[in-house]
């Protein structure tokens, strides 16, 4: 641990010993030669709250005051903060978080849009997160020279590197209304440019005791763009503290758990049960505590629920407890101060037990569930950081899918791609679990980012030549119109008629005939970048701009025609997604839907015209089984659908 002081009273703890186990990664390229671009995200439109998520006041705010993000779903900072809809809070763009989520700083509004979208080089502050009033003069005065703000923030993370005069700044609003800077660092200035660092600010002047006082971070750089990313994470400040490194009485689920399904979130169910294999699944722990614990074993569990749907019928669910209680190294689960443990499962589903994997469902989902026994309750340092709870950040969920597709993905796009010049073509590698399937369509995520919500592009398949696409694509579907929207939902492209794949290697691609601004959805936390070829010149070139998963899914099922080539006339999917999370898609123009929940109470709902479906949107929807009902060619159809 270093420490250096300034003289501007400022002190700044740099790095922390836990975040020195890197990773290896590779940089986006943004410049001349780079083939692909990565943009972030707007947050969510209508965004539900989440179900975790701490729910305040909306007056001033008494200490302390702590927020690691952990319990946001991704989207806006909860109501901790005000003015910030800018910040993004997500998963997959800080490398090695002390906690799960982190608050995001970069070019773009809250609405995806460049600050200055005419002028590239136009520099200036861009993306702000802005605490609530506190009620700085309940403190003692006796206490006042023991409140200190801490936080950790990030260079870059998988982001788009600062430059050297960029910087992230932190304000203070003292008694006349002023916003005074008491820490600034600029992008050649950060003592460790691959992990979190560690900052610790003095709150002791007399001018910020007063009931209106605020602090604020804020990003400076380019405007015009997903440029000059600074990520900032466990934010704290309160008494009873001092100048030394932030230690705490907390150990964390650091991260989801990895994918179940080899490089799978989602395998179609047929295939599964062709090959039944489990990937080893991991997750990280991190203890931020800077102290010697005692020798106390931090331990975990897992609990397992199966979701087994047949037809129409509500899913049959079964739970199993994979793991009571193991220690997070193993036979011991005593940690270091400030260390980091992945942990790998050694108990995982069992896909021969049909409690579990029932071969005859029609689909199966999994929730893997992951508690930290985190001892955090009894530690000797918890009473001087009470009422904070440090347990909310001990539990996290992950999700699988067998299904009728394939996903690299984990359904959260935290950046999005696209080609950067008109005519190149991406294509992207599945490698199936069956040698034959029938190809029936292909769901993609398609993120709005502003501008004109009326663009097409080309689909193509692809073969396999030695562990490249072919030339020439086996299935082409010119000109499609796309739907983007900004809540991870699919657009779902059926081939007319579905694809015979005699070959477990294939790839999906598509081609821009002008470059119209067509991205992409990006899940930046899982990495299959090896697998994205781009043809340029004539010549598919491996990727070497983008890191990350894109949200595209090839869909298996149907009866294969030998005839290949454009699609004609296309028809619609059924009802999708389903389950999903309170919004979803139905075939054609309807005017009419009725939603029935379990108790028979009609469901309101909105009406969104998608292209050639209807996009439906319940109002404040509960997770629970619902009955939809909606007139197609004057024939009334029904479905179940889940919203969890």
């Amino acid at each position: 641990m270093t420490l250096t002081s300034d003289h501007s009273n400022r002190l700044t703890l740099h790095p922390v010993a836990w975040l020195l186990s890197l990773c290896l990664f590779t940089l986006p390229v943004i410049g001349t030669y780079a083939q692909l671009i990565e943009a972030p995200l707007p947050a969510p439109e209508n965004k539900r709250p989440d179900a975790n998520a701490r729910t305040h006041s909306t007056g001033p705010l008494r200490l302390p005051f702590w927020d690691d993000f952990s319990t946001v779903a991704p989207g806006y900072p909860d109501t901790l903060w005000i003015h910030s809809n800018s910040v993004y809070i997500s998963n997959g763009i800080g490398l090695n978080p002390p906690s799960i989520n982190v608050a995001t700083f970069d070019g773009l509004d809250s609405l995806g849009v460049p600050y200055d979208p005419n002028e590239t080089s136009t520099v200036g502050f861009t993306d702000k997160l802005v605490s609530r009033p506190l009620l700085m003069t309940e403190v003692p005065v006796n206490e006042r020279e023991t409140v200190y703000l801490s936080f950790f923030y990030q260079w870059r993370g998988y982001g788009e590197p600062p430059d050297n005069s960029d910087f992230l700044r932190v304000e203070f609003r003292d008694d006349q209304g002023n916003w005074v800077d008491v820490f600034t660092v600029h992008g050649n200035e950060v003592p460790d440019f691959e992990n979190f660092n560690a900052v610790v600010l003095p709150v002791h002047e007399e001018r910020w005791y007063h009931d209106n006082f605020q602090f604020r971070f804020r990003a400076y750089g380019r405007m015009s763009g997903p440029f000059d990313t600074w990520i900032v994470d466990y934010v704290l400040l309160n008494k009873g503290r001092d100048d030394s490194a932030p230690s705490f009485p907390d150990r964390a689920a650091a991260s989801p758990m990895s994918r179940l399904f080899g490089r799978y979130y989602a395998v179609p169910l047929s295939h599964f049960f062709l090959d039944t294999s489990l990937d080893t699944v991991t997750f990280d722990v991190q203890n931020l505590r800077g102290s010697d614990f005692g020798g106390a074993s931090i331990n975990y569990r897992v609990n397992a629920k199966f979701y087994h749907y047949f037809g129409e019928d509500p899913p049959v669910v079964y739970g199993k407890n994979l793991i009571k209680s193991r220690g997070v190294k193993g036979t011991s689960g005593v940690m270091l101060p400030y260390e980091r443990v992945t942990v790998r499962l050694d108990t995982l589903p069992d896909p021969s037990d049909p409690l579990q994997f029932d071969p005859t469902a029609d689909a199966i989902d999994v929730q893997l569930k992951l508690k930290v026994i985190s001892s955090d309750s009894i530690d000797a340092e918890r009473p001087a950081f009470l009422p904070l709870d440090f347990r909310v950040n001990d539990t996290t969920s992950t999700w699988y899918s067998l299904r009728d597709y394939y996903a690299y993905d984990d359904g959260v796009a935290e950046y999005s791609v696209g080609l950067t010049q008109a005519g190149n073509r991406l294509a992207y590698q599945f490698v199936m679990r069956s040698d034959t399937a029938t190809l029936a369509g292909v769901l993609i995520y398609f993120p709005y980012l502003g501008g004109s919500n009326s663009q097409s592009l080309d689909l193509y398949i692809y073969g396999d030549n030695d562990g490249e696409p072919t030339q020439n694509p086996i299935y082409s579907m010119l000109g499609r119109t796309i739907t983007k929207n900004t809540k991870n939902e699919f657009m779902y492209l059926p081939l007319q008629p579905p694809l015979f794949i005699d070959d477990s290697v294939f790839y999906i691609g598509y081609r821009e005939p002008v470059v119209s601004g067509v991205k992409i959805g990006l899940d930046k936390s899982n990495d299959t970048g090896d697998r994205i070829f781009v043809l340029t010149g004539g010549t598919w070139q491996k990727n070497t701009d983008v890191q990350g998963s894109l949200m595209i899914r090839p869909v298996f099922g149907g009866k294969a025609d030998p005839v290949t080539g454009v699609p004609g006339e296309e028809h619609g999917r059924d009802l999708y997604p389903n389950p999903n999370d309170g919004s979803f898609y139905l075939p054609g123009s309807v005017d009419r839907v009725d939603i029935i929940d379990v108790t028979g109470r009609y469901v309101p709902c909105t009406l969104e015209p998608a292209g050639d479906e209807t996009r439906v949107i319940l109002s404040s929807p509960s997770p629970g089984m619902y009955l939809v009902k909606w007139l197609d060619a004057s024939k009334v159809q029904q479905r179940k659908v889940l919203v969890r």
